[in-house]
């Protein structure tokens, strides 16, 4: 089943009035013109229900496109007050399928590695003892969690657009799916510009609170570029949390 659903790039349930469509790797859905060579800086604040700054931290971002060894490598740094905390995924540049994930904590130590064979994930961390070294296997077709934005990014919306994505996350010890919809278009002024970007609007959710009816993360997307402009989700009538790109 699993190569047919590769084939095909998609398949259609309904789901009320939306056609829900699974997105995979290699999908037709996928606009790979989109991924490109790309340097982005974040940063994610909490923030108060008037806007006040509490806290933030940066997060920078690499999209890096490798022909020679067809694949792209996503890169992120999160600087927390001083704290580095790198990450770095390797996927299939046709289809962007994981093959491998690592992440390192050099102040803390800590170091994750992981290896993508297929419906087996080899898992090894290091983070706080005991250390783990273990084997997590997931249904195929899935992608790295770790590429969740840059997927996002890359996705062809239309009319009614409602996709379910599967990811891996090891938190989670393998499958972690996902709800993508498209609920509108605006025009955004990022960080005070007079610039408009025409965006897609869009709403991000794990399945399962798809499917309760809980809170979503909101997303703004640029059109043109295929990337994140700003992300936001409610946490309580007191606050939020939003990443926003600094340009």
């Amino acid at each position: 089943m699993k190569y047919i659903l590769l084939l095909i790039g998609s398949i259609l349930i309904t789901n009320g009035s939306i056609a829900q469509t699974i997105i995979v790797p290699g999908s037709k859905l996928i606009n790979y013109k989109l991924l490109a060579n790309r340097v982005l800086d974040y940063k994610m604040q909490l923030v108060t229900n008037k806007d006040e700054v509490k806290s933030e931290f940066k997060i920078h971002k690499e999209q890096i496109i490798d022909t020679k060894a067809k694949q792209i490598i996503v890169v992120q740094q999160f600087d927390m007050m001083g704290e580095l905390v790198t990450d770095s995924t390797f996927a299939d540049l046709k289809t962007m399928k994981p093959t491998r994930m690592s992440m390192t904590d050099a102040k803390k130590g800590n170091l994750m590695k992981l290896s993508f064979n297929g419906k087996t994930i080899k898992a090894f961390s290091k983070r706080k003892e005991p250390v783990t070294d273990t084997i997590h296997t997931i249904e195929e077709p899935y992608f790295d969690s770790n590429i969740m934005d840059c997927l996002i990014g890359a996705l062809r919306y239309e009319k009614d657009t409602l996709f379910q994505i599967t990811f891996y996350t090891f938190e989670r010890n393998g499958k972690d799916p996902y709800i993508i919809r498209k609920i509108g278009e605006e025009k955004f002024k990022l960080n005070g510009s007079s610039k408009e970007i025409a965006t897609w609007r869009i709403q991000v959710q794990p399945l399962d609170e798809f499917k309760s009816g809980r809170k979503a993360y909101d997303y703004w997307i640029d059109k043109e570029r295929g990337i994140l402009l700003k992300q936001e989700l409610v946490l309580s009538a007191r606050g939020k949390s939003r990443i926003i790109l600094v340009e």
